[in-house]
């Protein structure tokens, strides 16, 4: 089994210019034919720290689901509280704080709605330990 830790990087927000946001994770930093070349050959535990509302479906789509185990989002945590999360050592519990988009086309469009979100803002699903 693979437990992969992705950590996009995005261009600050602030100062603001006229170039357009990108949260897909091929523009913030992550070699995403290395992450699917990768995650074809094991099962696997991805974990990604949401430091911004990253598109990732790059990595997690309708076609690719089947080959994660689990799916964490962490919000700056410690490598160590992680692998407790993912050992079944700790029970997480949380709701997301902002939405993801299911893919880097819904923020251009700049509309919420249908179709727009992956993860909504104060879902939650319970924990269960990979078997």
């Amino acid at each position: 089994m693979i437990l992969l830790w992705l950590k996009p990087s995005i261009r600050p927000l602030f100062p603001a210019d006229d170039s357009p946001l990108r949260v897909n994770l091929s523009a913030c930093a992550m070699d995403m034919k290395y992450v699917n070349t990768l995650t074809a050959k094991k099962p696997t535990v991805l974990v990604i720290n949401h430091a911004n509302p990253f598109a990732i479906n790059e990595v997690y789509n309708g076609q690719i689901r089947t080959r994660f185990n689990g799916i964490t989002a962490t919000f700056g945590v410690d490598s160590k509280a992680s692998l407790d999360v993912v050992s079944g050592k700790f029970n997480p519990t949380g709701k997301m704080p902002f939405t993801t988009p299911v893919r880097q086309q819904a923020v251009e469009k700049n509309k919420e709605g249908e179709g727009y979100a992956l993860f909504k803002f104060g879902e939650s699903s319970g924990y269960k330990q990979l078997q």
